[in-house]
């Protein structure tokens, strides 16, 4: 499973990998649902990182990565959180948060700021 597997045909999709302790994460998911009722063309999901490993919502994807979790974080270049990635609606990637460049996130903030 690759993030872009993740997206919604005909929306934009904005995927999160998190943590519980990021506070940046918090800050970012405590605009979420005011961004969810403004734009009915945004669809949010979100995957959990935690001690090194992705926590896919998806039991298939969970199982895939099972033996794996080593390598899990480097096939998806997440160095650390927030991680954002944001698709249009036909699918194509707007963002790539790699290392410290951090667009996505950059994208997600100006997104936020435009619909609070």
């Amino acid at each position: 499973m690759t993030f872009s597997n993740m997206r919604e045909p005909g929306a934009y999709t904005i995927i999160e990998v998190y943590t519980n302790h990021c506070d940046r994460c918090k800050v970012l998911e405590a605009k979420f649902p005011t961004l969810l009722r403004k734009r009915g063309d945004i669809v949010i999901k979100r995957v959990r990182e935690f001690s090194g490993r992705i926590s896919f919502d998806s039991q298939q994807a969970q199982e895939k990565w099972s033996n794996h979790q080593d390598s899990m974080m480097d096939f998806y270049q997440v160095k650390s959180t927030p991680h954002i990635k944001i698709y249009d609606g036909n699918g194509n990637s707007l963002t790539k948060d790699q290392g410290s460049k951090k667009s996505g996130t950059g994208l997600l903030t100006e997104i936020l700021k435009a619909n609070s």
